[in-house]
């Protein structure tokens, strides 16, 4: 599953980034690493925007850049 594909409180584990993408190396940095929890916590005016919660931060990413991050949803309790 994608990144982008999450809907507005969903939570999820970083799985892999596509290491093609011209800023997976960036993306790594910012935290989404493989087993790293990731969290939409704010869908923006824009529907391609959405802010995410990762390691006690939020981070705005585009939908675009969010397809390049492989997630592993975690299921409802």
């Amino acid at each position: 599953m994608k990144l982008s594909q999450l809907s507005l409180g969903e939570k999820a584990f970083v799985n892999t980034v596509d290491p093609s993408c011209a800023f997976a190396q960036r993306l790594i940095e910012m935290g989404f690493s493989n087993g790293t929890e990731v969290e939409v916590v704010i869908r923006g005016i824009s529907k391609h925007l959405k802010a995410y919660k990762i390691k006690n931060t939020v981070v705005a990413i585009r939908d675009e850049l969010a397809e390049k991050i492989n997630v592993i949803l975690i299921s409802e309790r």
